[in-house]
């Protein structure tokens, strides 16, 4: 697996940092998975993205976070 950065997916609920390493097999600091996981750069909280379509053929990565 491949670490990406990114500062996109939302703000830690921990510590509001925005950037956060993410694992993944195919993704890229634009294009992520359904399951990558992802870590915050600041506090080290971890969780996964979750993919969602928005009925506009596009489809929307947002992170899920484990709880703090």
């Amino acid at each position: 697996m491949r670490k990406v950065n990114v500062d996109w997916l939302g703000s830690c609920p921990r510590c509001g940092c925005n950037k956060a390493i993410v694992e993944t097999e195919m993704g890229n600091e634009k294009f992520l998975y359904e399951d990558d996981i992802i870590k915050c750069n600041e506090c080290g909280l971890k969780g996964v993205v979750e993919v969602t379509d928005d009925y506009a053929d596009d489809c929307v990565a947002s992170a899920n976070w484990e709880e703090s």
